[in-house]
């Protein structure tokens, strides 16, 4: 989802447009006008919501041997989180000015600007810490950590607070992690083809395999990993993904083509 002005800035470009089609590879920074909003997938089972007047940077954001790893720091702004069911070792980090948020499996709200972090959480727990101390906050509460200052004892949500979370666990949520998730693995796949184009320039040939081309632990977002094969006697190649039943060979594979 992508409504108002939202801009991308990938690793060695310029800021431009952000698309429904483009990936938000690691390195990458993202920020939103007055008039802006973007989902933007970053795990399985796990989105951020950017809202007006936010920028992040997405430093990690990876998938090994089924757990993710996904670090993302707000300059500004305000972040809706919803990561629901993260596979046991996945390791997902907030930081911003002031604290640094770390979770496992929730749904909350990180607000940010120079002076002052806020966290408010809906579903689960969050650990936040500064160099001046560290706290829990679990359901229904939240904290506020000023610059050089330690975490605020965490206090009992407004209804109104709570009402304003509830857009964390939106009925059409996951309708919009399935469509970021196929972005997400097109984008991955084309970014796939640089280090086999790169084998082909030094050995004449494209890799037998995924694992030739040191590419073996690759996954899609659905924790698959890529399948490959040589085509047209060797003068070309297609990348599948097993798309989210995490099958092959059914209605819903994704071939990437060169």
């Amino acid at each position: 989802m992508i409504n108002g002005t939202v801009e991308v800035k990938k690793p060695n470009e310029d800021w431009k447009p952000l698309s429904p089609k483009d990936g938000v590879p690691p390195g990458s920074r993202v920020r939103t006008s007055a008039d802006g909003e973007a989902d933007i997938l970053v795990a399985e089972k796990s989105a951020i919501r950017l809202k007006p007047g936010t920028e992040i940077e997405i430093t990690q954001n990876q998938s090994v041997n089924g757990s993710a790893k996904v670090h993302v720091s707000i300059t500004s702004g305000r972040l809706l989180n919803r990561f629901d069911g993260m596979p046991k070792g996945s390791e997902y980090r907030v930081t911003s000015p002031s604290a640094v948020a770390g979770i496992r499996g929730t749904q909350f709200e990180i607000a940010a600007d120079p002076a002052q972090t806020s966290v408010r959480v809906l579903k689960g727990k969050v650990a936040v810490e500064n160099s001046s101390g560290s706290i829990e906050v679990g359901e229904r509460k939240g904290t506020k950590v000023a610059a050089g200052q330690a975490p605020t004892t965490p206090q009992e949500l407004m209804q109104n607070e709570i009402d304003d979370l509830l857009e964390c666990n939106m009925l059409n949520f996951d309708v919009v992690l399935k469509k970021t998730r196929r972005i997400a693995t097109i984008a991955e796949m084309r970014n796939i083809t640089m280090p086999i184009e790169l084998f082909m320039t030094q050995n004449g040939r494209y890799p037998a395999s995924l694992e030739e081309a040191k590419l073996g632990n690759q996954t899609d977002n659905w924790g698959s990993r890529y399948r490959y094969e040589v085509t047209d006697n060797g003068k070309g190649y297609v990348i599948i993904s097993n798309g989210e039943d995490r099958r092959p060979n059914t209605d819903d594979d994704m071939e990437y083509r060169p």
